[in-house]
């Protein structure tokens, strides 16, 4: 995954969580094709890109932010 995506390996601990997020999130057959958060909370598991990095032109910068409803996505796609 570090070659693939060119990340540095000190930056490991940084990605650590979403690593795991992900696993977390991930449905697997030997549980009946559900998430594990799914399973333990009991909780809707939400879609894996709920959040993601876009970029903030009014700020000069980017960061994480919330996904759009699907009907107000088009508002976010570069023109």
């Amino acid at each position: 995954m570090i070659l693939e995506y060119k990340i540095n390996h000190t930056d490991w601990p940084y990605l650590m969580p979403m690593v795991q997020a992900s696993l977390n999130h991930t449905a697997v057959p030997s549980l009946d094709n559900k998430a594990p958060v799914k399973l333990f909370t009991g909780l809707p598991c939400p879609t894996p890109l709920r959040e993601f990095y876009l970029p903030d032109e009014r700020e000069g910068r980017g960061g994480l932010q919330e996904v759009p409803e699907v009907d107000k996505i088009d508002e976010f796609s570069p023109t």
